[in-house]
């Protein structure tokens, strides 16, 4: 679990995805296409990180929270900015799951990556503004 944590960190520090000049939900975008780019380019240690999320043991309790805490920091720094607000790391929270139910599917047979892509995106779209409140 620390191989996927680690992972997450590298692809974090590859773009600010919390500033720029982009608003929330195309940062959220380019962060999607960037995360679905990187889980296709390798296929096989994304199923390994996703079959080892899927079966860790309560010994490995603490570094899936930690691998959990660095994806929805970073959805969350996408929809927030610098200080996401406690409804953007809900919603960041909520997208990281649809990932990896989608992910899980994937690897399974049970679909492509296109719908999974597709999935993810429409779910997110759907989370982001059925539930985006303007301030």
């Amino acid at each position: 679990m620390t191989v996927l944590a680690r992972e997450f960190e590298r692809l974090d520090t590859e773009f600010v995805w919390s500033t720029g000049e982009l608003a929330p939900q195309a940062r959220l975008g380019r962060l999607t296409t960037h995360l679905h780019t990187a889980w296709q380019a390798n296929p096989h240690l994304t199923e390994a990180m996703v079959r080892a999320f899927v079966v860790a043991d309560t010994e490995a309790t603490s570094a899936i929270e930690h691998a959990v805490a660095v994806i929805e920091d970073m959805l969350a720094r996408a929809l927030g900015g610098p200080t996401p607000s406690a409804h953007d790391r809900d919603v960041a929270s909520l997208i990281a799951d649809v990932w990896l139910a989608n992910l899980i599917a994937v690897i399974g047979g049970r679909i492509d990556a296109d719908l999974a892509r597709e999935r993810i995106d429409r779910t997110t779209r759907q989370l982001v503004h059925g539930t985006h409140t303007t301030t």
